[in-house]
């Protein structure tokens, strides 16, 4: 099933393209020209300070999930506010639907998969694991990186067009070490599409990204 958040509701269904083969999802290859027809649930105007699951959301998925789905890709549109992207993954918790990864498209609309765990919860890290995990934070400011008590800040730079996050520098600090899990948390102001950006800038082969819900 694919889960796409926006700023006003969230559509949601089965998409052919989109299979779960086993314990591996995959996407068929070429471009995504439109999605199909999906559900959609409108989100309410206003929202509780909390950031908790959605009633609405969760009946829908729930349904859903009675119906057969079990796993979900997401995805979210340009100006979804990041705790809206949050409530909704809750709510897709609460259903009891497994996240399996970031659903993306390239700029020739080519969508691929990206492999991101999504935590409702505080990571705990093993004893002996601190050294060997990234955690990076997302602020309004750019991104914090942290591995153990060391921290480097990769701050937001001018452009033309104004600052903008650097996604560059990201991937740079995150090379520097050798991290077998990175940990992406982030401020609720944050723009979700900087959060998605940093997961998937920060996707490495032999290291697994996650999502830390606030």
């Amino acid at each position: 099933m694919l889960l796409v958040v926006d700023a006003k509701g969230v559509s949601f269904g089965a998409v052919p393209r989109l299979t779960f083969d086993g314990r591996e999802p995959t996407v068929a290859p070429g471009p995504f020209a439109q999605l199909p027809e999906l559900e959609r649930i409108p989100l309410p105007a206003t929202f509780r300070p909390a950031i908790r699951p959605l009633p609405d959301v969760q009946r829908a998925l729930a349904a859903a999930r009675a119906a057969g789905a079990e796993r979900f890709a997401f995805a979210a549109t340009p100006g979804t506010p990041a705790h809206v992207l949050a409530r909704v993954l809750r709510s897709a918790f609460a259903a009891d639907l497994a996240p399996v990864g970031l659903l993306v498209a390239d700029e020739d609309r080519t969508a691929r998969l990206v492999p991101v765990d999504v935590v409702a919860r505080p990571v705990s890290l093993a004893a002996g694991q601190t050294e060997r995990a990234l955690q990076v934070r997302v602020r309004l400011g750019g991104f914090t990186l942290r591995v153990g008590r060391r921290v480097r800040e990769v701050p937001r730079v001018r452009s033309e067009r104004g600052l903008r996050f650097d996604y560059d520098a990201l991937v740079a600090a995150s090379r520097n070490g050798q991290y077998r899990r990175t940990v992406v948390d982030y401020m609720t102001a944050a723009p979700s599409e900087v959060v998605l950006g940093a997961l998937v800038h920060l996707a490495a082969p032999g290291r697994s990204v996650a999502l830390l819900l606030p």
